[in-house]
C-alpha cells in the first residue's frame, strides 16, 4: 500500500546535492512512497538556482526505475522571468502552459506527468484559457490529472463553475499551506495561501471530489522536533500548548513530533508533503505511517 504522503523536493539540486537527493528518494521508495512533488521553478530563488534543478534530479533518479511505480507531481506558471522574486512570472496563458509542460517532460525524462498543477493563479490570463489548455494536455495523454495551488476561495469557485459549464477536466488535487495548528489572525504568506475554513469548505464541495495536499506541514522544521520555537505567523498561546501536547504524545510513542504531525494530517483527510535532505530523518518522520 502506498504511503499517504508525498515527498517534497523543493531543495533538490540546489540546497541538497544530488547524492543526498538520491539517498532520500531511495529511502522514500523503500518505505513504500510513490508520490514525488516538484515544480518547474524549484528553486530559482536559491543563489545558484535558475529553476528546473529539482525536476532534473528527479529525472536522473527515475532513469533506471520503473516509471509506472511513481506518481510524479509537478507545477507550472510560477517560474521567474527576470529575477529571484515572484514579480514577473511565466504565467498560465495557453502558450505558456504548453511550453512549460514540454520543459518539465524533458527535465523529468518522461513522456507524461501524473499530476500537473497550476502553481499560482495568473490574474493576467482568464481561468477558461488556462483550464482549456490544461484539459487539452490531459486529452493528449501528456498529463493524467490536474491540480491547483494557491488559488483564492472565490477563484476556486469560479474555476469549478467554468469546468462544469464547458465540460473541462476536473480539479483532482489542490495544494495549499496547511498544518495541524492554525496561523495567527492576519498572518500573510503571499504568494502562498493557507487553508482557512471557507477555503476548506469550497475544496470539499467541488463538482468532483479532490485530494487536498498540505505543504509546509512541519513549518520548515519548526514542527519537526519538540521544543523548537514557532514562527511568528503561528506563535500563539493556544498553538504552543497544542504543540507541547503533541510533543508529549510523541515521547510516549517513541516517535518524533514530525511523525505525530504527519499522522494527524493524514487522519484529518489531508495528503501531507514532507521534505528533508536526510534519509534517516525521512524514516523517522514517516515512522507512524509505514
Amino acid at each position: 500500500m502506498a504511503l499517504p504522503v508525498a515527498l517534497g523536493t523543493v531543495n533538490f539540486g540546489t540546497s541538497i546535492d544530488k547524492e543526498h537527493c538520491f539517498q532520500v528518494l531511495d529511502m522514500f521508495q523503500s518505505l513504500g512512497g510513490t508520490r514525488i512533488d516538484t515544480a518547474d521553478n524549484y528553486a530559482f530563488w536559491h543563489p545558484q538556482g535558475q529553476g528546473g534543478e529539482s525536476e532534473r534530479v528527479i529525472g536522473a533518479w527515475l532513469a533506471d526505475k520503473n516509471r509506472s511505480d511513481f506518481e510524479i507531481i509537478t507545477k507550472i506558471g510560477a517560474q521567474s522571468l527576470s529575477s529571484k522574486t515572484f514579480d514577473n512570472l511565466t504565467g498560465l496563458s495557453a502558450a505558456a502552459v504548453l511550453r512549460a509542460v514540454e520543459g518539465s517532460l524533458y527535465r523529468l525524462g518522461t513522456s507524461y506527468i501524473d499530476v500537473l498543477f497550476a502553481h499560482l493563479d495568473d490574474p493576467h490570463t482568464s481561468l477558461l484559457e488556462t483550464w482549456q489548455a490544461m484539459s487539452q494536455l490531459v486529452a493528449s495523454g501528456k498529463v493524467r490529472k490536474l491540480g491547483i495551488s494557491n488559488y483564492s476561495t472565490q477563484r476556486v469557485k469560479v474555476l469549478d463553475e467554468l469546468i462544469v459549464q464547458h465540460g473541462l477536466e476536473p480539479v483532482s488535487y489542490a495544494q495549499y499551506r496547511h498544518t495541524v495548528i492554525p496561523p495567527v489572525p492576519g498572518a500573510d504568506f503571499a504568494p502562498q495561501i493557507a487553508i482557512d475554513d471557507g477555503l476548506l469548505a469550497q475544496l470539499r464541495n467541488m463538482s468532483a471530489p479532490l485530494t487536498i495536499m498540505a505543504y509546509s506541514p512541519l513549518l520548515d522544521g519548526h514542527l519537526a522536533v519538540a521544543g523548537a520555537e514557532l514562527p511568528a505567523q503561528y506563535d500563539s498561546a493556544a498553538n504552543r500548548e497544542a504543540v507541547a501536547a503533541m510533543g508529549e504524545e510523541a515521547r510516549s510513542r517513541n516517535a518524533s513530533l514530525a511523525a505525530v504531525v504527519l499522522e494527524r494530517l493524514c487522519q484529518q483527510g489531508f495528503l501531507p508533503i514532507t521534505a528533508t535532505g536526510n534519509a534517516q530523518r525521512l524514516r523517522e518522520n514517516l515512522k507512524l505511517l509505514c
